[in-house]
């Protein structure tokens, strides 16, 4: 597969920079043959001209990203891959889930993509916002940004970047949009995945209320990071701690997140 990519950027490589040498060649025969210039060649071997072989130029092939960028413009749509892709398993590491497998209304969801088409806005207030609409591989959907996240997000918000949205999603039977809390550069996800939020609590003081708001918490704040959770069990003799990581937990790990948690 690797060696079919090559192939296939090394040939569009060779072919694009065919495209001026080809054109310039096309226009002096035109001005050649308006002149007439080309009449007595023509007569001597029957060759118009416009047949003649070119070899194709020794040239680096296309990046991976230059080839996906070509289908885009040339066809509308990405043909040999997508450029999430090669986030893959940054994104399932940190439980972002797909555009099409978005299904409640009003759940907290993650989601990543490439920022398709970006429109700045301005509220009555004169606040700068923006609605874009975010694509991967499974489809599309709309992202509005408001003037609060849009002012902390603003360096990564921008047609064509890579990004991953947190927010919670607004769907009827027609429509599904994400407001968003939070969007950062997808590369953002390689340095968050090995952090770790550590949670100490203490059985006397909270039960299945905290525990419940914890889980809530944790929802909203969706990310790449692993969470494990303490429990110190002081009523016991003598005193026992025990300590589990959450498997099916992820979380981005934030100051916010923290003070939140000191809270319940």
């Amino acid at each position: 597969l690797a060696t079919d990519e090559r192939s296939t950027s090394l040939r569009r490589a060779q072919l694009s920079s065919m495209i001026d040498p080809c054109l310039e060649h096309g226009n002096r025969f035109q001005r050649d043959r308006d002149l007439g210039q080309t009449q007595l060649f023509e007569i001597l071997d029957g060759n118009s001209g416009g047949a003649e072989g070119i070899a194709l130029p020794k040239v680096e092939p296309w990046s991976r990203s230059q080839r996906l960028a070509g289908e885009k413009e040339a066809l509308g749509l990405y043909l040999s891959g997508h450029p999430i892709d090669g986030y893959r398993d940054q994104l399932d590491a940190a439980g972002a889930q797909t555009i099409s497998s978005l299904r409640t209304d009003g759940e907290d969801v993650l989601v990543g993509g490439i920022i398709s088409a970006y429109h700045p806005r301005k509220t009555k207030r004169g606040e700068s916002m923006a609605v874009m609409t975010l694509e991967d591989r499974a489809g599309s959907l709309e992202v509005v940004v408001f003037p609060k996240t849009y002012e902390r997000c603003t360096a990564v918000l921008s047609s064509e970047s890579l990004v991953v949205v947190s927010g919670k999603l607004r769907k009827d039977d027609e429509t599904a949009k994400v407001t968003a809390d939070d969007v950062r550069s997808i590369e953002s996800l390689n340095a968050a995945i090995g952090r770790t939020l550590s949670i100490c609590l203490t059985a006397t003081k909270h039960g299945p209320e905290t525990l419940q708001a914890l889980a809530d918490l944790l929802q909203v704040h969706r990310g790449p990071g692993r969470v494990c959770v303490q429990l110190d069990l002081d009523e016991r003799t003598p005193p026992l701690r025990v300590q589990a990581r959450l498997t099916e937990a992820r979380v981005r790990p934030s100051d916010e997140l923290a003070k939140a948690v000191a809270r319940l």
